[in-house]
């Protein structure tokens, strides 16, 4: 740990990261619900709202189609149709 400014901009990155996929794990809830783990006897979630946002994601950017647009294909797919029409 030479350079501790170089750790304090990944754990800055690292933050924004979970909070990022955990507001998209909230949004993504609203629109389709998170089932309940049948198996588990406190019916909890099946998924946390942060592994539910980091998948979502992780399947938005894995599943671009082509280098150009890349950020209007990963807002295409994590925004539904509706709700873009409303933001455009």
């Amino acid at each position: 740990m030479t350079k501790p400014e170089r750790l304090d901009t990944l754990m800055s990155l690292l933050a924004i990261a979970f909070c990022w996929a955990h507001k998209v794990g909230e949004w993504r809830a609203k629109l389709k619900p998170i089932v309940l783990n049948r198996y588990h006897t406190s019916h909890r979630l099946q998924y946390s709202y942060f592994r539910y946002g980091l998948d979502s994601l992780r399947e938005a950017v894995l599943h671009v189609r082509s280098k150009d647009n890349v950020l209007k294909q990963l807002i295409a797919q994590l925004i539904p149709l509706q709700q873009a029409k409303r933001l455009a």
